[in-house]
């Protein structure tokens, strides 16, 4: 479509940035995601894989976008380098989960 840039490029992992079996990668991938990150594209991975497999992978390639794990059960919207922050699970916030945990308020009367 004429006038609209890609801002983000989410790939699965096993036969896509790896082989098949998990393994290896063609020799073209990395030099092209990096072109891709230079223009300002994000890149993220998307598995059934989980969480901790796919953030390796994600660290390998030194991707810049988000980790989605665990069949879309575990999403980390903004990774970081040394740990990870914006967790999601299962579309909703940690502090909504937080909120969510609680026990419920005891019914009032009127």
């Amino acid at each position: 479509m004429p006038g609209r840039t890609i801002r983000l490029l989410l790939s699965d992992i096993d036969g896509t940035l790896t082989g098949a079996d998990g393994r290896g990668h063609s020799a073209r991938l990395l030099p092209a995601m990096q072109r891709l990150m230079a223009r300002g594209v994000k890149i993220g991975v998307v598995s059934g894989r989980d969480t901790l497999s796919v953030w390796v992978v994600h660290r390998l390639f030194d991707l810049d976008g988000p980790i989605i794990a665990e069949n879309g059960a575990e999403m980390i919207l903004r990774p970081a380098k040394g740990g990870c922050n914006a967790r999601v699970c299962g579309g909703l916030s940690s502090r909504r989960i937080a909120a969510n945990d609680r026990p419920p308020a005891p019914p009032t009367r009127p």
